[in-house]
């Protein structure tokens, strides 16, 4: 048997999939779509100058994202305890990378369809920059607990908590933990990684009704009326 040597201060989201994760049983469905992207593209740039702001691809699927929940309801749902609940409000959760890629974490941002592009590019900056120099205040506390925890504990730990916030919508404020915390959707972007397809697990407990994913933007033939360009 090769020798082994325990993990030094592993982050809290390592934790969190090491204690969480299990043999995928619950049915999910996986797709792609290829988008064409070069009107979507000239609009970021006439926004960016005309509102000085950096609007990115993952912004704009973000309030794409809000919209749907907003004009599809049944989609914005959360499995309680008893029934199934629709929620009032189109919150959608983006993810942020920290600790040079070791660590992630996020922002929800509510009513994400009544958000400007704007006005959600300089929250997530602002929420982004606390991360990173660790003023974490929605999850510092929780992530803080969750790195204490050997994985026998932290497993029935985060699933309780789960079913607290999701199933039962409740605080548990001793933890930093918030109800409904992660909102009807999650957007996040692997095309800083260079990937061309990727596909990325809903963390158990999450109660998000499905994720987005983000791949490189990359020019290649596309077929336009009858020729190739």
């Amino acid at each position: 048997m090769a020798n082994l040597t325990p993990m030094t201060a592993p982050s809290a989201f390592r934790t969190l999939a090491a204690s969480v994760w299990r043999a995928p049983n619950d049915p999910t469905l996986l797709g792609v779509v290829d988008v064409e992207f070069t009107a979507a593209r000239a609009f970021l740039a006439r926004y960016n100058t005309l509102f000085d702001a950096k609007i990115t691809p993952t912004h704009l699927a973000g309030r794409a994202a809000g919209l749907l929940l907003a004009k599809h309801p049944e989609a914005n749902a959360l499995i309680g305890a008893r029934r199934i609940w629709l929620r009032d409000s189109a919150d959608v959760f983006y993810l942020i990378a920290s600790e040079d890629g070791r660590n992630l974490t996020g922002r929800k941002i509510a009513a994400a369809d009544s958000v400007s592009l704007a006005e959600t590019e300089r929250r997530l900056r602002r929420a982004t920059a606390a991360v990173r120099a660790g003023e974490d205040d929605v999850f510092g506390q929780s992530h803080d607990t969750l790195r204490r925890l050997p994985l026998w504990l932290a497993r029935p730990v985060v699933r309780l908590v789960g079913f607290i916030t999701g199933a039962l919508g409740l605080d548990v404020p001793a933890i930093g933990a918030t109800a409904d915390p992660y909102g009807g959707a999650m957007i996040s972007a692997l095309g800083m990684y260079g990937f061309d397809t990727g596909f990325g697990a809903l963390m158990p407990g999450s109660d998000c009704g499905f994720m987005i994913l983000l791949m490189e933007l990359r020019d290649r033939p596309w077929v336009v009326g009858d020729r190739v360009e």
